[in-house]
């Protein structure tokens, strides 16, 4: 069976070609911004996930991303087909780069699988938007969202 692992949101992911180690960098938690709506250029999540059954197990599962906002709700984002996992360890990272945040408080991106034909959320990542008018302009921009 396949097992969500982790799930991380972040502005950047790199995979080294040769050793196939990633870098996820600049992790996002919060976003603050003097005004509404607020893009963020660079952004980004990645998700490890984990396969029990042995090497001679073939698996399959499929991934929806949500966004789920505090007035709004839910808002699928994308989805992909059926993944095919035969090794004990996968990484699937989605590139959401551009998104924009409309409104302040908790939005979280839901991560859900779809495991033996049942869709089930897997992780929900928070990120806490807060409209801040006074922000410093010296700090705005130098933010990566600004």
């Amino acid at each position: 069976m396949i097992k969500h692992c982790w799930s991380i949101l972040c502005q950047n992911i790199i995979t080294d070609a040769e050793s196939n180690v990633v870098s996820y960098v600049l992790s996002i938690d919060n976003v603050v911004t003097q005004e509404l709506p607020v893009k963020i250029p660079f952004f980004a999540i990645g998700t490890s996930w984990e396969k029990n059954t042995g090497p001679d197990v073939v698996e399959n599962f499929a991934i929806r991303i949500n966004h789920v906002s505090p007035a709004r709700g839910s808002t699928t984002l994308g989805e992909t087909g059926d993944i095919t996992v035969q090794s004990h360890r996968h990484r699937m990272n989605f590139v959401l780069n551009g998104f924009s945040f409309d409104e302040p408080g908790v939005n979280r991106f839901s991560i859900v699988a779809k495991l033996n034909g049942i869709w089930t959320e897997a992780a929900s990542l928070p990120v806490l938007v807060v409209l801040n008018p006074s922000i410093n302009t010296a700090c705005r921009q130098n933010a990566a969202w600004q």
